[in-house]
């Protein structure tokens, strides 16, 4: 049966996620307003993916345009945070340079991770398995992602805070569309699970039974009667490859190889 559950990313008991799957707050306007909407997934040190869609949600909030390389001269300010040392320590990190197509025949950007403070300069970098093609039907996935994140308004004891949900979903795979699910909504690679996935958990990773990502969050439709499942989309993870990512060579570490 699909299961829909609070994860914890800090503390004892916390799951380790949060070096794989980052939270996206994005700051933006002229009164600095913190929009928090959107997960990310670590691919690389200093590169993660996300849905194209959430970047998209970001330039129609606080605007931004498509530069010659194709790449995105935003309006706004997006940041993240890497949960180490056991789930014990928050490392804030900003985005750089977003990478997308020109044209939305994917529901994945590239995005460039910058340190927004002191970066150990020993840490081993938790790079999950990629598996670019979907999983079988009927086997089970597992999405994660921080679900329904808001933040809540300044009282006299406190600033503004940013609650966060870091949610774990499991399904399993109903379909699965090779090329294109129609030629309107989800014109891209992906499958369809009975996962719940809520508002913020798109961009998530996506995990087979083997623990490798397949995937990463990009839609939901929520049940019309009580008895009915959910009807949730995960992007193809190949489609990707597309991408032409713009990251100095410098900046990965010692003894990298370059396929």
């Amino acid at each position: 049966m699909p299961s829909f559950k609070i994860t914890p990313t800090l503390g004892p008991g916390h799951c380790g996620l949060g070096e794989v799957a980052l939270p996206l707050v994005c700051v933006g306007g002229a009164d600095r307003r913190v929009w928090p909407s959107g997960t990310a997934v670590l691919i690389a040190p200093w590169l993660a993916i996300t849905a194209r869609h959430v970047v998209d949600g970001y330039i129609d909030e606080f605007g931004g345009a498509m530069l010659q390389d194709g790449s995105l001269d935003p309006q706004f300010q997006i940041f993240t945070t890497l949960v180490i040392g056991g789930g014990e320590q928050i490392i804030p990190l900003s985005i750089g340079r977003i990478e997308r197509h020109a044209y939305p025949i994917m529901d994945i950007a590239a995005i460039e991770l910058l340190p927004a403070g002191p970066f150990p300069e020993d840490y081993v970098w938790k790079l999950p398995t990629l598996d670019l093609l979907p999983p079988p039907l009927g086997a089970q996935v597992t999405a994660f992602g921080y679900a329904n994140s808001r933040v809540s308004p300044p009282t006299q004891e406190k600033q503004n805070t940013l609650d966060q949900y870091p949610t774990m979903s499991t399904g399993e795979v109903v379909e699965v569309h090779h090329h294109r699910r129609d030629s309107s909504n989800l014109r891209f690679p992906c499958f369809r699970t009975n996962a719940r996935f809520d508002g913020g958990m798109s961009g998530g990773p996506v995990y087979s039974k083997a623990g490798h990502i397949c995937g990463i969050v990009c839609s939901n439709m929520p049940p019309m009667l009580e008895e009915d499942e959910h009807i949730s989309y995960v992007s193809m993870l190949w489609p990707g490859l597309g991408i032409s990512i713009r990251q100095p060579w410098v900046r990965q570490p010692a003894g990298t190889t370059l396929y």
